[in-house]
């Protein structure tokens, strides 16, 4: 492959699958979980009610510090994913030339002039 990094095609191919399937199976377990209700007994079904209006009657006043600390860290977490995919400019390419050799200016003087003979 011309141009291509082996790890960043192994790192996409695994993103998409994985990703793929993560919402896949989120798809197929909240079908089954609607299915599931429908033909459900009473008990479950207002145990599912209970538990739907439970959630929906959650103030955000009580959990606003968490969802502070889940959005800065998901913040934190797109910065770091945005500086890993950012390609590096200060790693040195393997097989060129220098940058001395390429302006042509002389190579750096010795530390100890006294050692050369």
């Amino acid at each position: 492959m011309t141009g291509a990094d082996l790890f960043d095609v192994y790192r996409k191919t695994l993103a998409i699958v994985f990703g793929s399937y993560a919402i896949v199976k989120t798809g197929h377990l909240l079908w089954n979980w609607q299915v599931s209700s429908r033909r459900a007994g009473r008990h479950e079904v207002v145990f599912r009610r209970y538990l739907v209006t439970s959630l929906l009657r959650i103030r955000l006043r009580r959990f606003w510090f968490e969802l502070l600390q889940i959005a800065v860290l998901a913040t934190i977490f797109a910065y770091l994913v945005g500086v890993q995919a950012r390609p590096s400019t200060s790693a040195p390419d393997v097989g060129r030339e220098s940058a001395a050799t390429v302006t042509g200016s002389s190579p750096p003087p010795p530390l100890h002039p006294a050692t050369q003979s």
